[in-house]
């Protein structure tokens, strides 16, 4: 085995294995990001570019391996090869990618937000809510109890606890007296 069989296994294993397992591994790791409410886009971002990284190590590996040093067409194989992998990897990709996007945001599942946003928006409509729930600042008032399907606010995120369409929540004003 010589140098130049060394690097074209090493760009084939890369280009192959590594490359893909790492974007499929990106893509799970945004799936289960954009699940919990948190920033989602960096990882998406580095699925594709893993995908974009592995076509081209395939391009150098065809670029390489299918014509001598000398040869002209090589150059012609080597974009060949690049468009064939955008045409049949990526924009197959995107588009169901972008199918999902569609779905999911009709099936309403994009639309979060946070309890203080609801009451905020709840407060158009009806300013006396709004005023005995939120204090100037749009923070829950200290005498005034939310619970977010069942767990109270004050013990998870405040007012930036997230809500969905199907979220239950309960308000439950301070009582004193005696």
């Amino acid at each position: 085995m010589n140098l130049s069989n060394g690097l074209l296994n090493l760009t084939n294993w890369l280009g192959n294995v590594i490359m893909p397992t790492m974007a499929g591994l990106f893509a799970a790791a945004a799936i289960y990001r954009f699940s919990k409410a948190q920033p989602y886009s960096h990882l998406g971002y580095a699925a594709l570019a893993s995908l974009m990284c592995s076509g081209l190590l395939r391009a150098m590996e065809s670029f390489s391996n299918q014509a001598s040093w000398n040869n002209p067409d090589r150059y012609w194989i080597s974009v060949l090869t690049l468009v064939n992998w955008v045409g049949n990897v990526l924009l197959p990709l995107y588009g169901a990618g972008q199918v999902v996007l569609a779905a999911v945001h009709f099936a309403g599942l994009l639309e979060r937000m946070t309890i203080g946003e609801a009451f905020v928006m709840l407060g158009r409509d009806y300013p006396a809510i709004r005023q005995r729930v939120l204090d100037d600042q749009n923070n829950i008032r200290r005498h005034v109890n939310v619970f977010v399907n069942g767990e109270n606010v004050r013990f998870a995120q405040g007012g930036l606890t997230q809500i969905s369409s199907d979220t239950e929540v309960w308000i439950y004003p301070a009582l004193s007296g005696g």
